[in-house]
């Protein structure tokens, strides 16, 4: 994997980002196998900021990420290319005909999915984690509980909802969260083998069909 350094003059004991880089990258997810009949190799890029810039998927460019000043996503170049429109002091977020809605804290409290016509409604722990989705046109909830496990993209620099956004659009394999934990039950049992820091290197999804995906992280 290549990845974009920056240099500094080693007198310079203020630097920010070269600290950042030391005490963090290390943890950075790079590579996931998702193991299927064929598996497929998904591969993340991240540029001095820690920010993900690019997902390769089977060697091809699957997504590249623009950002703008404010570390906020602005435009994705995928099969198509789109613009991310923020509106009301970036309290709510359109993507590809999708919506977010945003609480003053910066977690997403609702989306609005366009595949589905649906409207989807978050519950939140006292950790910052969702603990509940919630369905208002069918009354459909799907609770969650959590493991010791910490989340893959933790130090990655992107905000949460749109790691979330990534995920759905299969541009980006589990997990969203990275504020606490990961769940550990949900309608499927989410089961995890750990290194020795307590991140996921290896997950499975016991659903109809087992899931398995294997994580190598920077170090």
């Amino acid at each position: 994997m290549v990845m974009a350094l920056v240099s500094c003059d080693k007198n310079d004991h203020e630097c920010p980002i070269c600290e950042t880089i030391e005490q963090e990258v290390k943890k950075l997810p790079s590579k996931v196998t998702q193991h299927r009949p064929i598996p497929i190799d998904i591969e993340y890029f991240y540029d001095v900021h820690r920010r993900l810039v690019k997902i390769v998927q089977g060697g091809s460019s699957w997504v590249d990420i623009t950002y703008n000043s404010d570390n906020a996503p602005i435009k994705l170049e995928m099969m198509w290319d789109t613009d991310i429109i923020y509106q009301d002091h970036g309290k709510k977020i359109t993507i590809l005909r999708d919506t977010f809605w945003l609480n003053d804290e910066g977690q997403f409290i609702k989306w609005y999915r366009n595949m589905s016509s649906s409207t989807i409604e978050f519950t939140y722990n006292s950790d910052g984690n969702i603990i509940k989705w919630y369905y208002p046109s069918t009354g459909q909830e799907i609770n969650f509980s959590y493991s010791d496990a910490l989340p893959i993209f933790r130090y990655v620099n992107v905000p949460e909802w749109f790691l979330f956004w990534l995920h759905t659009a299969n541009a980006l394999v589990y997990p969203f969260e990275k504020k606490g934990y990961l769940p550990s039950g949900t309608d499927n049992q989410i089961s995890y083998e750990l290194d020795v820091d307590n991140y996921a290197i290896r997950i499975k999804n016991s659903d109809a069909l087992t899931h398995e995906y294997e994580y190598i992280l920077i170090q």
